[in-house]
């Protein structure tokens, strides 16, 4: 039997993540609200894959980022420092967009092999994240998404046949 909700979550021109293909592109430079962050790490300290060398502001022009950082994941010394002058003293400092224009600069919970290590938990930006204007350059078509999962399930029913209700029901409830 299929999902009832189904229907409701098909849209013939949208496009999806394939998750099982995701390389994580969306989860570089993703402004975190900073008391989740806080949260997390006061809290759930063991689900940081990444160390956070350093925080951000992310930038304003995106409605997620009030209240929220850019956590720099990467060591410091990776990135050019900007020389400035302060009160007549050179200050080094981090060149901020060089951060923000790299795409290695992965979210602290994304693991290495592209998945969410706090998924359930995840916040707003996360969870509203292929909707609206935030687009991932990797999605596919709806007709990509279902003869990706068909290829998957005709595998599945050569090697186990009792695995493929479980499968089916776990396709449909996403």
């Amino acid at each position: 039997m299929i999902n009832a909700n189904y229907d409701s979550q098909v849209t013939f021109g949208k496009k999806y993540c394939l998750i099982p293909k995701c390389k994580a592109v969306c989860c570089t430079n993703a402004p975190i609200p900073i008391r989740f962050l806080d949260n997390m790490r006061k809290y759930e300290p063991d689900k940081f894959v990444w160390q956070v060398f350093a925080t951000i502001p992310a930038p304003e022009n995106n409605p997620y980022c009030r209240d929220a950082v850019i956590a720099v994941t990467k060591p410091l010394e990776s990135y050019p420092l900007k020389i400035k002058n302060v009160n007549g003293k050179k200050v080094y400092a981090l060149d901020v967009n060089e951060v923000l224009e790299d795409k290695k600069n992965y979210c602290p919970f994304i693991t290495k092999h592209a998945k969410c290590n706090i998924y359930e938990n995840r916040p707003k930006v996360c969870r509203d994240f292929g909707v609206g204007s935030f687009y991932c350059d990797d999605q596919v078509t709806l007709k990509e998404y279902l003869q990706y999962y068909w290829g998957e399930y005709k595998k599945m029913v050569k090697q186990d046949f009792s695995n493929c209700k479980k499968f089916i029901k776990d396709i449909f409830s996403k």
